[in-house]
C-alpha cells in the first residue's frame, strides 16, 4: 500500500516536474508558451490523484503517522500549486502563438517537453 500512495503522489506533480526541468534545463528560453494553459490544467487534474493517495493512506494501519503527515503535506503542496496557478493565471490563452481552444491530449503528444 506504501508504494501505491507514493506513486500516486509521485504521478500527481508529472505536469509541475516537466515545467520545473524545462526551466532548470532551458533557463526557460525554449519555453513554448502555447503549452502553458495545458500545463496548468493538467497539474489541477493530476493534483486530484492526491486525494485518493490520502485516502489510502489514512485507511490503512500499515502506514504510520509520521509518514502520513508526509504524505499530508505534499499533497497540500501540489494541491496548493496547481490551484494558485491557475487562480493566479487562469486556463485562458497565455500568448499570441495559444490557440483559443486547449488541447490537451496535443500537450503530451507534441513532445515539446524532451
Amino acid at each position: 500500500m506504501l508504494i501505491v500512495v507514493t506513486a500516486l503522489i509521485i504521478i500527481s506533480a508529472l505536469p509541475q516536474y516537466i515545467s520545473m526541468y524545462n526551466f532548470i534545463n532551458n533557463g526557460s528560453v525554449a519555453w513554448p508558451m502555447q503549452w502553458n494553459n495545458e500545463q496548468r490544467l493538467w497539474a489541477l487534474i493530476f493534483s486530484l490523484l492526491t486525494l485518493p493517495a490520502l485516502f489510502l493512506s489514512f485507511g490503512t494501519k500499515e502506514i504510520n503517522t509520521k509518514l502520513r503527515a508526509i504524505f499530508l503535506t505534499l499533497s497540500s503542496v501540489i494541491i496548493s500549486i496547481a490551484l494558485f496557478n491557475v487562480v493566479t493565471s487562469g486556463i485562458g490563452q497565455s500568448s499570441k502563438a495559444d490557440s483559443e481552444s486547449l488541447l490537451l491530449v496535443e500537450f503530451w503528444r507534441s513532445g515539446w517537453w524532451l
